[in-house]
């Protein structure tokens, strides 16, 4: 089975607050993430994922 996070673990593996990574949730806009009971957990791959679709390229300026 893939490596679940607790929020606070994702938040610190992402570079980010947890209050942070908690708005991203409620917003929809951050990494996929998982509800098992009351407890929300992450996948490490699915950070992972996440995190290469939001890779940026420099914009060019003359």
């Amino acid at each position: 089975m893939a490596e679940r996070l607790c929020p606070k673990q994702a938040a610190d593996y992402i570079g980010l607050s947890i209050r942070t990574l908690a708005r991203y949730r409620m917003e929809r806009v951050g990494p996929p993430w998982l509800k098992v009971g009351r407890s929300v957990q992450y996948r490490r791959a699915s950070i992972d994922t996440w995190l290469e679709s939001q890779e940026q390229n420099p914009v060019r300026t003359k």
